[in-house]
């Protein structure tokens, strides 16, 4: 298995194992590109810190072997990756933009550029980072409230090729008012701010009960509409459930010589209902 497809997948089931072991909806708190320490604040218990011990162990393993250094005349040689990220979430303050250059392809080192290549957000210079878990990465923090619109990203890479990415950020929201209160039985969410056309949204509701089957599946909406099935409350109890809807659009950069890349942007939204009998 490939390293990037192992980590992917290593991280997916730390999140999963989290959220099953927890039940309470404690979920991580720093967004969609959550820091490895971050990872650990929302383990629930002790018994589970074990269980995933051996998890964030080869974890550890794997991006320590990942993150070599390069040289910058290595860099300018070898083909580039551009893996851009784009996280927000309904009631939070900011959304996160995350870039990362990868030497190679998808699965690559991740380097930080030496003047003067660099990477820029709407003509705004974004300073690199660096830690064991990511490698090097740019990340800038935008007001959610002024982020809606049209955006570049500019990439000067280590040869001078200027790379530009522009893509559209428009988050949903819901149309009405929220009902605390569900009683058994289909019902239908409203949400703004979606085109027209079908739209696929991946609906997850969570249930207290442990043994229960929730809800994660990708479901698609029309004009703004999307229907809770019968088949989806029988796989869960009467008591609080927590709904989060994500909108998760990939796409492939343009490529060009010696540069690939793709780009994700995920917003999502988060309410809780009470699931009654009827």
């Amino acid at each position: 298995m490939q390293r990037a497809t192992l980590v992917r997948k290593l991280i997916d089931l730390i999140h999963m194992m989290t959220d099953a072991g927890s039940k309470g909806y404690e979920r991580s708190k720093a967004g969609s590109f959550p820091a490895a320490s971050n990872i650990f604040e929302t383990l629930p218990d002790k018994p589970m810190q074990k269980r995933l011990a051996p998890i964030f162990f080869l974890l550890t393993v794997i991006m320590a072997c990942n993150n070599r250094d390069a040289s910058p005349g290595e860099e300018a040689q070898t083909a580039v990756f551009l893996d851009y990220k784009v996280s927000a979430e309904d009631g939070k303050e900011n959304a996160v933009c995350l870039f990362q250059i990868r030497r190679g392809g998808p699965e690559g080192v991740a380097f930080s550029l030496l003047p003067p290549a660099g990477v820029w957000l709407d003509d705004q210079a974004i300073k690199p980072d660096s830690t064991k878990f990511m490698g090097s990465y740019y990340e800038a923090s935008v007001p959610l409230a002024e982020f809606a619109g049209q955006h570049t990203i500019r990439a000067v890479l280590p040869d001078g090729r200027p790379h530009n990415e522009v893509f559209d950020f428009q988050p949903f929201s819901l149309a009405g008012e929220w009902s605390v209160t569900q009683v058994r039985r289909p019902f239908t969410i409203r949400l703004a701010n979606l085109p027209q056309r079908e739209t696929r949204l991946r609906l997850v509701m969570i249930d207290t009960a442990f043994a229960s089957a929730d809800v994660n599946e990708f479901v698609g909406v029309v004009n703004g509409q999307l229907d809770v099935t019968q088949a989806m409350l029988d796989n869960l109890v009467d008591g609080p459930v927590m709904v989060e809807l994500y909108r998760e659009q990939e796409k492939r950069l343009k490529p060009g010589p010696r540069l690939g890349g793709a780009i994700s942007i995920i917003y999502g939204l988060k309410r809780e209902f009470e699931l009654v009998a009827e």
